[in-house]
């Protein structure tokens, strides 16, 4: 039998804006984005730090489910100093299933 090595995986996160979110990653975390088409409104960017590439698609269906892009890291910053797990809520709640495209 012949075996398959994987040398890499590209994670594809799905985002409601990819304008926002590239420039999120590249501001924050230090990566280079390169969005596809050329100008706005963006559908997919590929991102890149050292060895490590992320993608970034536009998402099909409203992601308004999901945690609000660097909500971590502001529920870290409080001042209140309220545990992670009390600031965010039941996230598994907020948690939705989409049907898979084809």
């Amino acid at each position: 039998m012949r075996s398959t090595r994987i040398f890499q995986a590209v994670p594809v996160l799905q985002v409601a804006d990819v304008a926002a979110s590239a420039r999120w990653y590249r501001n924050v975390l230090g990566f280079d984005a390169d969005p596809f088409p050329a100008k706005p409104p963006y559908q997919f960017a590929i991102l890149r730090h050292g060895d490590t590439e992320l993608m970034l698609q536009k998402a099909a269906v409203p992601v308004s489910s999901a945690l609000p892009l660097g909500c971590l890291s502001k529920a870290r910053r409080r001042q209140d100093s309220k545990p992670l797990s009390r600031s965010l809520g039941n996230v598994s709640r907020r948690r939705r299933t989409y049907p898979a495209t084809a």
